[in-house]
């Protein structure tokens, strides 16, 4: 049986765990492979630089040695992806492993990260389907020039590019997400909430947003079974005993009939507080009544920027500052905590911008 070690280059903290290589786990899981989730320690390089790659080499030899992995797959935000790039070249360098990218980087940036050296393939759509199909491809020896998948790799050095034919299962399909390799994190307290998805996708065409890329491929954004997702939480709520739950959609409240069956089904069922976030015009005094019914602690809501100009032209975000103002308005009569997305820094924001997000 074929070994895959799955390094998530984030440190496990109490909150939103990355669900995206834990659906892969389950997948392969499925298929037969025997895989391994491994969470990357962080916190000890923080503010010590000249300790960084030495304390993430100690750790990778560690699991490496123990597991001895026949691929080894990156899941990576940009925000992490330069360490993942240095991890997989030491790995290459040292072991000779085959090596796969996957994650919204490697989505948007699959072409530059197939070029590296110590990159065998880069997965450029839902993992639980592209990686799946390579790897058992590759285990028999059947990859060719002809690529059907969403999955750039090489033969003999030659780089083959995906197929243009980004499609999506029905996300009613794949397992529910691998969390075996958080049980240490649960037994030890560490973890005391647990996310989860009802849905993917969004339908909102944002230009900084990794969602409009993936929507701008047909059949992307999808709902889960509302049953099945109360199934998995209370699995999880009575395995781990978690105390909280996290919902890890984009806009969670994007589709009104979808989310007023989940919440009925989750005030029966499940009973613990929750948080989650939307978009400001998604936002009613019926969902916000709804919401602090089924237990809502706090929601966060994408403002982005306090500068209607701005947010128009800049962010393509179509929402009026009285959208804005009302949506919080209405949480607040609700008593619900409400957060909000900023960004700063954007094209042709001075000073004064600023403060008009601040404010």
């Amino acid at each position: 049986m074929q070994k895959i070690l799955i390094i998530i280059p984030i440190s496990i903290y109490d909150g939103e765990i990355s669900l995206g290589p834990l659906y892969v786990s389950a997948e392969l899981k499925k298929t037969g492979f025997n895989t391994c989730v491994y969470f990357l320690n962080l916190k000890r390089i923080i503010g010590f630089p000249i300790i960084k790659y030495a304390w993430l080499y100690y750790q990778i030899n560690k699991v490496c040695k123990s597991f001895r992995p026949d691929i080894v797959m990156f899941s990576v935000l940009t925000t992490n992806n330069k360490i993942a790039e240095k991890i997989a070249g030491y790995i290459k360098k040292k072991y000779g492993t085959h090596i796969i990218f996957g994650g919204i980087h490697s989505v948007v940036c699959w072409h530059e990260l197939i070029k590296k050296k110590y990159v065998d393939a880069v997965c450029n759509g839902e993992g639980e389907f592209s990686s799946v199909e390579y790897i058992k491809l590759l285990k028999n020896g059947l990859l060719t020039e002809k690529n059907n998948l969403n999955i750039a790799y090489k033969i003999n050095g030659n780089i083959i590019a995906p197929s243009d034919n980004l499609s999506f299962k029905d996300i009613n399909e794949y397992p529910e997400p691998d969390r075996d390799c958080l049980e240490k994190y649960y037994s030890s307290r560490i973890l005391t909430t647990a996310n989860f998805i009802t849905g993917r996708g969004c339908p909102y065409n944002c230009y900084y947003c990794n969602a409009a890329l993936l929507h701008s491929k047909k059949g992307y954004l999808r709902f889960r079974n509302p049953e099945s997702v109360i199934d998995e939480i209370l699995k999880i709520k009575q395995k781990y005993n978690i105390k909280k739950v996290i919902f890890s959609d984009e806009t969670f409240t994007l589709n009104s009939n979808h989310f007023f069956i989940l919440m009925n089904l989750y005030q029966e069922k499940i009973g613990l507080p929750f948080v989650c976030q939307s978009r400001p015009e998604k936002i009613n005094d019926e969902i916000a009544e709804k919401l602090k019914e089924s237990g809502c602690e706090a929601i966060t809501l994408g403002v982005e920027s306090g500068n209607e100009k701005i947010r128009f032209e800049y962010l393509n975000r179509k929402i009026t500052n009285e959208q804005i103002i009302s949506a919080f308005q209405i949480l607040k009569k609700y008593g619900i905590t409400a957060q909000s997305f900023n960004m700063i820094g954007l094209p042709e924001e001075n000073e004064e911008n600023v403060w008009e997000t601040i404010n």
